[in-house]
């Protein structure tokens, strides 16, 4: 070589770890047990004249902060029967009994006029609500300052509680404790004193609890306290007295609902090539969390778009948990409704987790979506069925939003063709799984598409009966979710040996050129659709959900080896995997489930190194050189793209051929060629 043109080579980025977990987090995955600031999302959500300053807006625990309480919403919601759901899937219209809503509100009585509210324990990460004037900040505490006088009251999150609040009422000495009075008001039917000193203020749906205050003084001194009521307007006695030269503190712990775990609940992981994990879903309205490489929260999106008006939950009789999916390059975000009658639609965050103005046109034919899929292209296409024509999926122009629904069974035209789950390999083809009541013939089967997604070239059974339709993610093993709540389930994985199959028993391999079985096997003490999630390498090595650990397996083209186990170390037990996703690049397999998320080493990948393409390269020159690199791929027209840089600029270009030599003048120094082959994937 003459010259100085020294050149370094990178084929693949390597993060190779040798600790098994990298984080996970299993407090609150989407960070909703806050009190977030209200920046106009929360004004139409209770019927009050008083202006609504902060909200904990916790799945289906309400509870809005004013400037003279608070008011609590109660929902009830009346799943459907299965009668129900055939009938809607017939196109019929069953009566259905409409979701019940009730409010309460409780007053501090007789309070000072103009009470001041300070926010205090801002968190780093923030809510979004659709635009970016409605990104909204997040407290764990917020106080009002001398509702009565030399009396403050604070309100904070329980940190070892999944659900209510707690509320200081701090008496400043020169307070007296007999100008504290609370009113219960709204949907109320009795307040009551138990046996146990606790408050039940019982209402149209769940009761409201004030649980036994305890109370101490500024040298941690328990006090002595009692609730008292007199006419329905709780107060407090202190029957040992105190030292009223001391500030007194009473606790009371505050719950409406008690069983909101599945609040926590992740059903669908995703990644960006930044390493950033992503989780998608909650109750009710189904969010999404973005961590960053360290496992810090960085924005929940609420699942909500104020203007123009979408939800994730759709106008289903009740909320459909659909999808989501990351555009790993430019790490924005696609998700949309489970099913709206008049048409599915898609809205895109940016990286902020913002809505960017993008979201597809309703189309009646296309009502339900159900998973994503991303291409090497670009594209991003849409999965799921309709009620009243066999349309299955939709590739969405991610300029204009628009969608035009396509059946990958044209021969076939009964309605509710619905695909729970697809895979997509790195030469772009796309398998996908049925799951039908209506079509029978397709059930359980899967297919390859063609690549003008509008057919499919071949259609097998799966050999097996796991999946139904609507009933799929909420079979999940602690899912909270109402049965016929989801057609979505994670089933499938590709590469470039071979399609799986995963339903939470049966494992199963598929040959990606006619569909036919070629290996099986079964987990012993698992059932079918109870854990989801299956990824795999380039190796063959399989990594499937299981109960606090991600099960391994390797594949030989016949059977399924077993493979040492990745435990989530979990500090409770019974963490059941919903999702997987295997970042090839850098071994790391991102995982959520029943309350947690995280991010793990596959440790059964690390040597795993399979070559798709080949670099040779030289350099010839003095004080200018010509640097030549020439690239091979074995792949079918593969994008190659490469990058000559050394920090002080680049040159790049991309081709579409099976072998590229690239000439490029370079002055003296020390370069790095990147080489990808279709990427992004």
């Amino acid at each position: 070589m003459q010259g100085r043109i020294i050149l370094l080579l990178i084929f693949a980025i390597s993060g190779l770890k040798a600790n098994k977990k990298i984080f996970s987090n299993r407090n609150d995955i989407f960070g909703a047990r806050v009190f977030i600031e209200n920046k106009g999302q929360f004004d139409n959500s209770v019927n009050s004249s008083e202006k609504i300053k902060f909200g904990l807006d916790n799945g289906e625990e309400q509870i809005f902060f004013t400037g003279v309480g608070l008011t609590y919403v109660l929902t009830k919601r009346f799943p459907l029967s299965e009668w129900q759901r055939e009938e809607i899937e017939k196109g019929k219209n069953p009566k259905i009994k409409p979701t019940e809503v009730y409010f309460v509100n409780m007053n501090w009585l007789n309070a000072n006029k103009n009470i001041q509210i300070e926010e205090t324990e801002k968190q780093t990460n923030y809510h979004t609500y659709g635009t970016f004037d409605l990104k909204a900040n997040c407290y764990k505490k917020i106080v009002y300052k001398n509702v009565y006088n030399n009396i403050d009251i604070e309100y904070t999150i329980p940190e070892n509680k999944d659900y209510g609040i707690k509320y200081n009422i701090i008496l400043h000495p020169g307070a007296n404790p007999n100008d504290v009075k609370i009113s219960y008001a709204g949907d109320v039917k009795q307040i009551s004193l138990n046996k146990d000193g606790e408050i039940t203020v019982k209402t149209s749906l769940t009761p409201i609890v004030e649980h036994l205050p305890f109370s101490y003084d500024e040298t941690n001194k328990q006090v002595k306290t009692n609730f008292c009521i007199k006419d329905n307007v709780i107060g407090f006695n202190f029957p040992d007295g105190y030292d009223v030269s001391k500030t007194i503190v009473i606790d009371p712990w505050v719950t409406s609902i008690t069983s909101l775990t599945s609040n926590n609940y992740g059903y669908d992981v995703d990644y960006d090539f930044a390493g950033n994990l992503y989780v998608y879903g909650g109750i009710t309205t189904y969010k999404i969390a973005k961590y960053n490489t360290s496992g810090v929260l960085q924005w929940t999106f609420s699942g909500i778009v104020a203007i123009p008006a979408w939800s994730s939950s759709g106008n289903y009789f009740y909320p459909l948990i659909g999808n989501f999916i990351v555009d790993k390059p430019s790490q924005k975000c696609y998700t949309g409704q489970g099913e709206h009658t008049a048409g599915t639609r898609i809205v895109r965050l940016d990286v902020n987790g913002v809505y960017d103005n993008y979201i597809t046109n309703a189309v009646g034919t296309w009502q339900e979506c159900w998973d994503f899929g991303f291409k090497c292209t670009g594209e991003i296409l849409g999965f799921g069925g309709d009620n009243g024509s066999n349309n299955s999926g939709s590739i969405m122009n991610q300029i204009t939003g628009t969608v035009s629904p396509n059946t990958f069974n044209p021969g076939f035209f009964t309605p509710g063709q619905d695909v729970a789950n697809n895979a997509i390999d790195d030469n772009g083809d796309v398998f996908v799984i049925f799951s039908s009541v209506q079509t029978v013939f397709l059930n359980n089967k899967i297919a390859k598409l063609n690549p003008t997604f509008n057919n499919n070239i071949w259609i097998q059974p799966t050999l097996y009966t796991t999946l139904v339709e609507n009933d799929n993610k909420a079979s999940y093993i602690g899912s909270a979710l109402p049965v016929g709540s989801s057609n979505g389930f994670n089933c499938l994985a590709v590469n470039n040996s071979y399609l799986y199959y995963y339903d939470g028993f049966n494992l199963a391999a598929y040959n990606k050129t006619n569909g036919a079985r070629v290996g099986f096997t079964t987990i012993a003490g698992q059932a079918p659709r109870s854990i989801g999630g299956i990824t795999v390498d380039d190796c063959n090595n399989v990594y499937v959900g299981g109960n606090n650990l991600i099960r391994s397996y390797n594949f030989t083209g016949t059977v399924f080896n077993v493979l040492p186990s990745i435990t989530l170390n979990p500090v409770t037990p019974n963490k059941y995997i919903y999702d997987l996703k295997l970042n090839r690049n850098t071994n790391l397999i991102y995982a959520s489930g029943s309350g947690f998320v995280g991010v793990y080493s596959a440790i059964n990948s690390l040597t795993c190194n399979v070559n798709q393409f080949s670099v040779t390269s030289s350099c010839i020159g003095n004080n200018n050189g010509l640097a030549v690199a020439s690239v091979t791929s074995a792949l079918p027209s593969p994008l190659i793209s490469y990058t000559w840089s050394n920090g002080g600029g680049t040159v790049s270009a991309t081709t579409n051929t099976t072998a590229l030599t690239n000439s490029v003048n370079l002055p003296n120094g020390t370069y790095t060629i990147s080489i990808q082959i279709n990427a992004p994937c």
